[in-house]
């Protein structure tokens, strides 16, 4: 009809040839579904047309591009929400079932929140090489691990024959578990590179929270923990229920838990305790995994224990 945006600007189009009526045609649906408007200039040969469907087409596909990546990130969102809120549920429950302290039930609550925040990358890396098949996943770990690893004192290999039994310089709290890059006497000695390769593929690498309390007094060690990244500190107390001091502040490439941990009796129970300062990442290793490599490595297990117990003899 002569009301209808054809008959007022193209009353002759029922006797155009039949491409002309199908462009014109599909100009007219790209205008109307993309609600772009006819507008007071509009294109009029065919090939204007074309381009102008083109350009609309392309427009709409952006467009929608950046409304699906806006609902992804924010379903996603909401998928993370929904999980960390029924973690604390559960959490709760749990806590309520076994009548959990106060101060427990915190350091958990701050534990799992730490595992939904962008500070426990490097566990989420841990959880993506468990995908794979396990020599991938031991490969992965061993090309990330090995380069601290094979720095640490205490996994160090004899410097030569003339070395003593223990093959080192004598053992601290600080020096068991600290990087020995910097000694002239470590830069000769030779890490067991075998050993080293298989501790770096055993190991699981965590996030801990500040203030996290990873070893107490008296308690045996389940685990021992190589910093990677941040700090943390040995305390002392003073008789049974006196105040905590300070007398140790550990970083990178420190061994925590050695001293209860590497024994070759099984160890006792720890002389100190271990406290995280600010949050850190850390390699643990089970006691599982400790007694595989000490039968797999019997030398290199011997001579760590060695170390660990000429420290254990001096406390």
């Amino acid at each position: 009809g002569e009301t209808t945006w054809v008959g007022t600007q193209h009353p002759d189009l029922p006797f155009q040839d039949p491409s002309s009526q199908y462009v014109t045609c599909m100009y007219w649906a790209l205008v109307t579904t993309t609600t772009v408007g006819y507008g007071d200039f509009s294109p009029v040969s065919e090939v204007e047309r074309l381009a102008a469907g083109l350009w609309m087409l392309f427009n709409l596909g952006v467009t929608a591009y950046i409304v699906g990546v806006v609902a992804s990130l924010a379903t996603k969102s909401d998928e993370e929400t929904a999980a960390y809120r029924g973690e604390v549920a559960e959490l709760n429950g749990y806590a309520k079932r076994h009548g959990l302290p106060e101060a427990l039930i915190n350091t958990m609550h701050r534990a799992l929140k730490l595992q939904y925040g962008s500070a426990a990358s490097g566990a989420q890396d841990g959880a993506f090489e468990a995908r794979f098949p396990g020599f991938i996943a031991s490969r992965a770990r061993n090309l990330r691990h090995r380069p601290l690893l094979a720095e640490i004192a205490l996994l160090a290999g004899k410097e030569d024959e003339s070395d003593d039994e223990v093959g080192n310089e004598p053992l601290t709290p600080g020096t068991i578990g600290s990087l020995d890059s910097s000694s002239s006497r470590a830069k000769k000695r030779a890490s067991s590179a075998r050993f080293i390769t298989a501790f770096a593929a055993r190991v699981t690498e965590e996030v801990l929270i500040d203030g996290a309390r990873v070893l107490e007094k008296g308690e045996l060690a389940p685990d021992a923990y190589v910093l990677s990244e941040g700090r943390a500190e040995v305390l002392v107390q003073e008789g049974d229920g006196g105040p905590e001091w300070r007398v140790l502040s550990c970083s990178r490439g420190a061994v925590l838990g050695a001293e209860g941990f590497f024994l070759a009796n099984g160890g006792g129970p720890m002389p100190w305790t271990v406290r995280i300062v600010g949050g850190a990442k850390v390699l643990r290793l089970s006691a599982a995994d400790r007694n595989d490599l000490f039968e797999a490595f019997p030398v290199d297990g011997h001579r760590i224990s060695m170390r660990v117990g000429k420290l254990a003899e001096s406390l």
